[in-house]
């Protein structure tokens, strides 16, 4: 009898037991459409033994059928790992073609198309005016058609500072994003922690919500996981703790004053030496090695493109620390080398290693376009306002073809140890620096109707526009030259391009077509002074001959293939094939980078197919799962009935 009723344990757990495996089945199948869940499985273990006696090799006991060991999650760590990580790597290449396919949109349509017709109708403007020089109407184009190649110039430009502008802002909305999840994440643990404390009940729902965050970190930067034994999960993102078991150490972002470039950083790692702070960055945006796993995540590879300044054709050459080229042996300026343009470049301020600006999409459609019209701007003012060093200028008396009575006086006066006092400096001449000083050459002059020097030229610095008393934003300072016999010559000063003082460049956001040109277009530099020397120093000009040499050597400047993008590019082009060339540069990164996300893609949904099988609801799985835990809630009814059955006959039998 006691046999018997221990039996209808053994059926009633029977029934219990597949109601709840039909409960976990029902469960899936209906979060089988729900982002984020995970499938779960049911797990059974033994009841109690009861003990009825002993043999001499083992105790005698009866069971008393089965229960829930557990329900769990199915999931494969290694797949989630590789899912993560993937997922992170597409993300990073696909911000990057992103990124790469909008200034290629926008340098092929509207503003764009528009900048590249102003370059064709300047080149045709420059070559009516080389045809005849004199006349007002030619002149008057080349001034109108400057107006508008600058212009439209400064439209692109500014167009990528505001794709720039725009890229910042997803980078703060991302790092916003990151610190909620990453407080969201800390507060599942703390649930998690509170209903799994007493090793009765898994907080499974809690668990899928906490792990369909990771999954949206790992989108979003480089991260690492592990899990305590106590259900805590803690996160590292880029090698650094991000939650940990009681706290969430956020991503402070720094903002820079001059561009509003946001940069993410740790506060609990910063510090501050000698008044001076130094943060340590999240990002290393120099470091992009797939190999060692530095191409992960969104928000890296949006600073990347973004990159840290507004470029400019500085960026193309080495400067030291005060922002000053650097020079090589033989007086030229040095250019990046390939290296630092296309992998790393160590800044010489702090020595810290930055992204070549080749890494960066938008500084480099920048810089590159800003060489381009820096290049022009530097030609054609050449031309018409040209400059010389003092040794150079005093050398033509060498040769009487070249000697006129501009040089020669000047070569007297530095025989005679003259000085030259520039910006409340007075320098000898006969040293290195006086003799390297740089003022308009009078012997290739060329003036406008007006006759006057110095010569106009036709691009022009902003700020000397703005303020005709702040010379040192002008072409030129005009200064004495004087010696101690009371003898005298009046020049005029080159102010170059100060390395630390953006007003001084010839870069896009600084320049404007001179004033004076626009007021009266017949200012424009067009005849030679009588006495000056031939563009081929073959005679001098006499009786304000028409400059057709220069008119003409400013138009074929076009045509000259010498100019390169960058220090990648080994084919020089014109300047009428820059922008063809320009737009196709950038066309090619873009295909590079969707090649990598396309292969990427690929990969991460090879992983998550292979990650769905392990944690996906199969509904042809969950359904032959219905049907055996239905055949055997009905296989542990007809035994309970059996059971019962029997024991009514038995009782029947005593009465």
């Amino acid at each position: 009898m006691a046999n018997s009723f221990g039996s209808l344990y053994v059926g009633a757990s029977g029934i219990q037991n597949s109601q709840h495996g039909l409960n976990v089945v029902a469960n899936n199948l209906s979060n089988m459409d729900t982002t984020g869940y995970v499938r779960q499985r049911t797990f059974f273990s033994d009841q109690i033994y009861l003990k009825n006696g002993q043999s001499a090799i083992s105790n005698q006991q009866t069971g008393l059928g089965l229960k829930i060991g557990d329900v769990v999650h199915k999931r494969d760590e290694f797949l989630d790992r590789a899912y993560r990580q993937e997922n992170g790597r597409k993300a990073y290449y696909d911000t990057a073609y992103e990124a790469t396919e909008e200034v290629e949109t926008f340098l092929n349509e509207g503003t764009g198309s528009a900048f590249s017709s102003s370059i064709e109708s300047l080149y045709d403007a420059l070559n009516q005016f080389a045809t005849d020089p004199a006349a007002e109407e030619k002149q008057n184009l080349v001034v109108q058609k400057t107006q508008l190649f600058l212009s439209r110039a400064t439209s692109v430009y500014q167009g990528l500072s505001d794709y720039q502008d725009n890229v910042n802002q997803k980078i703060k909305d991302d790092i916003d994003q990151i610190n909620s999840i990453g407080k969201k994440i800390r507060k599942l643990n703390v649930e998690i922690q509170a209903t799994e404390a007493g090793g009765v009940e898994t907080a499974m729902a809690k668990r899928d919500d906490r792990d369909k965050l990771v999954d949206d970190l790992s989108k979003l930067a480089k991260i690492s996981t592990k899990e305590t034994p106590d259900g805590v999960l803690k996160v590292n993102i880029e090698g650094v703790e991000f939650v940990s078991e009681d706290r969430v150490n956020p991503i402070s972002l720094y903002t820079d004053n001059t561009t509003g470039f946001v940069t993410p950083y740790w506060q609990q790692l910063s510090k501050t030496v000698n008044g001076v702070s130094e943060r340590k960055e999240v990002f290393d945006t120099y470091l992009s090695d797939t190999a060692k796993n530095q191409d992960i995540g969104e928000v890296k590879s949006l600073l990347l493109m973004r990159g840290d300044h507004r470029a400019t054709y500085r960026d193309f050459f080495r400067t030291d620390a005060d922002g000053n080229y650097t020079y090589d042996t033989d007086g030229n300026i040095q250019e990046i080398t390939t290296f630092q343009y296309n992998d790393t470049i160590e800044s010489t301020k702090d020595g810290l290693k930055k992204p070549g600006l080749g890494k960066s999409v938008i500084m480099n459609a920048q810089a590159e376009l800003d060489r381009m019209i820096h290049t022009v701007a530097e030609n054609i003012n050449d031309l018409l306002s040209p400059t010389s060093t003092i040794s150079e200028i005093t050398a033509r008396t060498n040769d009487s073809s070249t000697t006129t009575e501009f040089n020669k006086k000047l070569k007297n006066l530095v025989d005679a140890g003259a000085t030259v006092t520039v910006n409340g400096k007075t320098i000898s001449l006969n040293s290195d620096e006086g003799k390297s000083l740089v003022i308009m050459d009078q012997d290739y002059a060329v003036v406008g109707a007006d006759g006057k020097l110095p010569p106009n030229e036709l691009f022009s610095r902003v700020a000397g526009e703005k303020n005709p008393d702040a010379t040192q934003y002008q072409r030129y300072t005009k200064a004495t030259i004087t010696d101690s016999n009371g003898n005298s010559l009046d020049v005029y000063v080159y102010n170059d391009e100060d390395g630390t003082d953006l007003a001084s460049q010839y870069t896009l956001s600084q320049l404007t077509v001179n004033n004076n040109l626009i007021e009266q277009p017949n200012k424009i530099p067009y005849k030679h002074l009588s006495g000056t020397i031939n563009s081929d120093s073959s005679n001098l000009h006499q009786n304000d001959d028409i400059a057709y040499d220069v008119a003409k050597k400013i138009y074929e400047c076009f045509d000259v293939e010498n100019f390169t993008l960058n220090p990648s590019d080994t084919t020089a082009t014109n300047f009428n094939g820059f922008y063809a060339k320009y737009v196709g540069d950038m066309a090619e990164k873009g295909n590079v980078y969707k090649t990598t996300s396309e292969v990427l893609n690929d990969t991460v949904e090879s992983v998550s197919s292979s990650r769905d099988g392990v944690i996906g609801v199969n509904a042809d799985e969950e359904l032959e799962n219905m049907i055996k835990y239905q055949n055997a809630y009905n296989a542990s009814s007809r035994f309970v009935n059996t059971i019962t059955q029997m024991i009514d006959v038995l009782l029947n039998s005593l009465t």
